[in-house]
């Protein structure tokens, strides 16, 4: 009996590709949410235990200053963008930020423990900590930016994972060396600052078009990202009231760590998942992430569910795939769509961290959706309602693609020193005309005078005066990368799909790109033929000639 011949093929997925993973972004990031669980969580208990009334003072003002200081990257993007525009600027305002939150928890340490000036030390300790953390963040938002999707979200499902075990483990060994979490918690920012520098050196400093963005309608752009922003951090906000309502009594604590281990777990399991199998789907993070977190605090519903430590559980696992849920929608519109890191996560981030600080305020002044324990339905309620809210107002890609500025050029992408060669290139070619109506001048005279003809007047050239040659390199390549720049946004090109059309126009292979672009070969393959899809070239010698014939100002 002759059996039929079976052939399995394996292809790539066409939408998305999987990029080299940057460890040190996963650890920064995992730093940074590890120091706010720390901060946010323990607080209260480990940094300043006696400074009840200072203690809310200071978390409004942190998160205050830290709503603002993002809401005016956003706002004022030019100014943002000159605070990191080298990499001298970028060491030292990450070395900056990573000392003001060193210094906003040694600043309450001091006030806890010696009484002194409480409100006004945790009035200063809130703004430092704000504009430190609101910078930090930003680094790592620059840097996930810029990275493939399925990229970004294993990067932020593992250091969330990660920032969850450091958390619930550090929190245990406090309950009996206090001193251990305080100097654990001191030294995270610090931390941060190598974690960044090496993954902005990765993924960041080596690109051609970081800096070059397309604008946006800011008003349209910040409606469609803030008012669902706002809605999801109210629920992140009533959230983490809820959590931090977990007893501290030891005797339970041990079984409070394992349900947290296990929610971190089953988060990461959740946001892998969604990406793997969702990731073709747009929004595919809301999918899938936001039914299983409501699925999560519905569940609380249930008796046996809202007791400790079951409830801890599903209250931190709907909070991790919130968390990760919002950072990779940011992640995604900065990379799909070329626009600026600071106006993405600075309109949303901030617009999160409005949400939270309503969500404070109303804790604070007893409101009953807070009273989850006795109150349990008005929570879900509220929960769903906010749920709903959010999830209708998600962006979609039309509405996101009409509020680009199509056709302008970014700011960016013509700089001062080129603006400066373009001055100097128009006054050579000024005064070279008028060198040459002179000699023509002279030229006459002389041809009057002797009645000859000079060897200049039968070929109609005269000597030209050397120009600013030495710049002519400098002025091709940008205008070189400004025909790139235009190609990439009349075919909408991504953001890691503008730096591999730079380097295939330039003649560079698939090996050139993996290594200049840190991405792995199948990313590399991948961005190739969507490259090719979307420009209708089938080589890169078309794509080549296609750059070429582009037309721009000069």
């Amino acid at each position: 009996m002759k059996l039929p011949n079976i052939t399995v093929e394996f292809r790539e997925e066409e939408s998305c590709a999987l990029g080299r993973i940057s460890i040190t972004l996963i650890l920064g990031m995992a730093a940074h949410i590890a120091w706010m669980y720390l901060f946010i969580f323990n607080g209260p208990r480990f940094f300043f235990p006696n400074l009840e009334e200072p203690g809310r003072l200071f978390f409004i003002s942190s998160l205050v200053t830290f709503a603002i200081a993002l809401l005016s990257y956003g706002i004022f993007l030019k100014q943002a963008r000159t605070l990191f525009d080298s990499l001298e600027k970028r060491s030292r305002n990450r070395g900056v930020a990573a000392f003001l939150v060193f210094v906003s928890m040694v600043i309450m340490l001091f006030a806890n423990f010696t009484g002194i000036a409480p409100h006004t030390c945790s009035l200063v300790a809130g703004v430092t900590s704000g504009i430190g953390s609101a910078a930090l963040l930003m680094s790592y938002g620059v840097s996930s930016s810029v990275c493939d999707l399925p990229t970004i979200t294993i990067s932020i499902s593992v250091a969330l994972f990660i920032a969850m075990v450091a958390f619930v483990l550090v929190t245990k060994i406090g309950n009996t060396y206090p001193v251990v979490c305080i100097l654990f918690t001191l030294l995270l920012p610090l931390a941060e600052v190598t974690c960044l520098k090496r993954c902005s050196h990765n993924l960041v400093d080596r690109l051609e078009f970081n800096g070059l963005t397309t604008p946006v309608h800011t008003i349209p752009f910040a409606t469609h990202v803030c008012l669902p922003s706002i809605a999801f951090g109210i629920i992140l906000g009533i959230t983490r009231a809820r959590v931090a309502h977990v007893p501290h009594d030891p005797a339970e604590y041990n079984d409070i760590i394992m349900f947290a281990l296990m929610a971190a777990i089953f988060a990461l399991a959740i946001m892998l998942g969604s990406m793997l199998f969702q990731r073709k789907n747009n929004n595919f993070s809301f999918r899938t992430m936001l039914p299983v977190s409501a699925l999560l605090l519905a569940l609380l519903v249930i008796p046996a569910c809202n007791q400790m430590p079951y409830a801890t559980f599903f209250l931190l696992g709907a909070y991790i795939m919130m968390e990760g849920c919002m950072w990779i929608f940011y992640s995604d519109i900065s990379q799909t769509y070329r626009v600026s890191a600071f106006t993405v996560f600075g309109f949303g981030r901030g617009s999160l961290a409005l949400g939270a600080l309503t969500s404070y305020l109303l804790e604070i002044n007893n409101v009953p959706v807070y009273d989850s324990t006795n109150n349990v339905a008005a929570f879900i309620a509220f929960a769903f309602i906010l749920f709903s809210f959010g999830r209708s107002l998600l962006p979609t890609n039309a509405e996101l693609r009409d509020t680009l500025k199509r056709g302008r050029m970014c700011p960016a992408l013509i700089s001062n020193d080129e603006l400066a060669l373009r001055d100097v290139v128009s006054m050579s070619k000024q005064a070279m005309r008028t060198i040459d109506d002179a000699q023509a001048n002279v030229l006459k005279a002389g041809k009057a005078e002797s009645g000859e003809e000079h060897p200049e007047d039968k070929t109609g050239a005269t000597p030209k005066p050397s120009t600013a040659t030495a710049h002519d390199g400098t002025h091709k390549q940008g205008i070189f990368k400004r025909k790139c720049s235009l190609v990439a946004e009349t075919y909408l090109l991504s953001r890691k799909e503008t730096e591999v059309l730079f380097l295939l126009a330039k003649g560079h292979n698939s090996a050139a790109i993996q290594e200049r672009l840190y991405i792995s070969a199948g990313t590399a393959n991948t961005h190739m033929r969507h490259i090719y899809r979307k420009l209708n070239v089938h080589s890169q010698q078309e794509l080549m000639t296609l750059v070429e014939s582009t037309w721009v100002e000069e």
